[in-house]
């Protein structure tokens, strides 16, 4: 059980960074992006890109915590552990070949 507390915190933690990302065009904390504005063709697409992912992300880890806590008990429930690994690596995979369109050539 504290496993899922400890993934509800993780999904909390990325909404939190999401909506920071987004709102406050924090592309200083994208480690995958140049972070000079000069090298970007649209810095605010860019942080809005980015925070919606980080988001998602965070809620995947919600609907993972919701599914196996509902299922606990059941042979299903180590399918949604594996269901959320796969959502977070298509998400970042998306994520980081979608975001080199905000990068100048």
């Amino acid at each position: 059980m504290i496993d899922l507390w400890i993934l509800v915190g993780c999904g909390c933690l990325l909404i939190g960074l999401g909506l920071f990302v987004w709102k406050k065009q924090a592309i200083y904390l994208l480690s995958n992006f140049p972070h000079d504005p000069n090298q970007l063709t649209d810095p605010k697409g860019l942080a809005r890109w980015a925070g919606i992912f980080l988001i998602l992300m965070g809620l995947a880890a919600f609907i993972t915590v919701g599914l196996s806590w509902w299922l606990s008990g059941t042979e299903y429930e180590a399918a949604f552990i594996a269901f959320f690994i796969l959502s977070i690596l298509l998400l970042t995979i998306v994520y980081l070949i979608g975001g080199q369109r905000f990068v100048k050539k």
